[in-house]
């Protein structure tokens, strides 16, 4: 769901406007006169009724239940705005935290603290129950990030899972490149740029994920809109190719190295730049 506007996105990506949404926040409200807008937000994703088949389809993976708002009993509400699972955040990079806190929407008398990998964040407020803070990850490998907001009422816990991956540069024609993962779940991400037209093949060798001979990872190439030019191609310890490929578009193109398998180690790869 978004806010404000009430917006429900459905799993098929459509959207309808939600008029009880803002139905249930007006409820909320006239209970508790003192709640803010970032409050109340807090409040109405944090006591959803949970339903599995909505798990996929929504954030909170649960059902609007105005009547829990309602019925808030002092108890505070803690949200993490972003990042949202699953994340995958590029090492060495800033990433901003945003998180809501508050008791039945009233941001008073709550305290907040939040985690990255169990390292505590440095939070500011804003004084409506919004906190914003930034963590920059060292290393590759799974990240949680976690935040406990406490009050008289009792505590609240949130959190989300996602990937710190490395960022690395590679140009056609230049040296080759070779990428390294030391964690289980960890991706590496090469980009370069390309020009519409340009014509571009790919090796990879010296891959040490896993022992497969075929499969230990799998390379795909995304365009600078996002879309797949390449789709996941298998590839393992014999190494792999992929034959040429003229860009579409002028833009900084994404090559993604997934090892499989939980798989940990490198791979060496060298991007031509093939003329006509």
């Amino acid at each position: 769901s978004t806010w404000p506007g009430g917006s429900y996105r459905h799993q098929d990506g459509t959207s309808m406007a939600a008029p009880h949404v803002a139905g249930a926040a007006a409820l909320a409200k006239a209970a508790f006169p003192a709640a803010t807008g970032v409050g109340l937000k807090a409040l109405l994703l944090r006591t959803v009724d949970p339903k599995t088949t909505l798990d996929a389809a929504s954030s909170t993976g649960g059902r609007l239940n105005a009547n829990s708002a309602v019925r808030c009993s002092a108890a505070p509400q803690v949200w993490i705005e972003a990042p949202q699972s699953p994340f995958e955040i590029p090492v060495g990079e800033p990433v901003r935290v945003e998180l809501l806190a508050a008791r039945c929407g009233d941001p008073t008398g709550v305290a907040l603290t939040a985690e990255a990998n169990g390292e505590p964040l440095a939070l500011a407020g804003r004084g409506d129950g919004l906190y914003t803070g930034s963590f920059t990850p060292a290393t590759g490998g799974p990240l949680t990030i976690s935040a406990t907001a406490s009050s008289d009422g009792g505590t609240d816990t949130r959190s989300v899972s996602g990937t710190a991956i490395h960022n690395y540069p590679i140009t056609p024609d230049g040296s080759p490149l070779t990428v390294t993962t030391t964690a289980a779940g960890e991706n590496a991400r090469v980009t370069f740029d390309g020009s519409a037209g340009q014509r571009i093949s790919l090796k990879v060798g010296s891959i040490t994920f896993g022992t497969s001979t075929c499969c230990s990872m799998t390379l795909s190439i995304a365009r600078p809109d996002g879309t797949t030019l390449v789709p996941p191609t298998p590839m393992g310890t014999n190494g792999g190719f992929v034959d040429t490929r003229t860009l579409p578009a002028t833009g900084t193109y994404l090559i993604l190295v997934d090892p499989q398998n939980s798989g940990t180690g490198s791979a060496t790869l060298t991007l031509y730049d093939v003329g006509a």
